[in-house]
């Protein structure tokens, strides 16, 4: 297994407008990035919204090394994506290391659509 790395600067635009990555961090909870071209990792993870924040964004660095960061709360990657549309192995990857550090999703009648986030978060 590989060592684990440190999320790398980024700055991303979302619907809130252009942030940098650790804009998105200062609440230490985990969090979902979604940079593919049709925000299919998000929508996969939805189920997770308890557990972790799910963000659509587009990575506006020079040289974008992934499509899909799972960040656990110290901002090393817990898992990732380099694919513009993930296939069911990517996907399947990033829910078990989602479950594998956040625990279990909530049954999807409960979850919130990705875009949507708590007040104070």
């Amino acid at each position: 297994m590989a060592a684990p790395a440190f999320a790398p600067d980024m700055e991303l635009h979302t619907p809130a407008g252009t942030v940098p990555l650790a804009g998105l961090t200062g609440t230490a909870r985990p969090l979902l990035l979604d940079m593919t071209e049709d925000a299919s990792v998000a929508g996969e993870l939805a189920r997770w919204h308890d557990q972790v924040d799910i963000v659509i964004a587009e990575d506006r660095s020079p040289a974008p090394a992934a499509t899909a960061l799972l960040l656990r709360p110290d901002c090393y990657v817990a898992s990732a994506s380099d694919s513009p549309r993930p296939d069911a192995a990517d996907l399947d990857a990033l829910r078990t290391a989602t479950q594998r550090w956040f625990g279990d999703a909530e049954p999807p009648a409960t979850a919130r659509k990705p875009y949507e986030r708590r007040e104070g978060r």
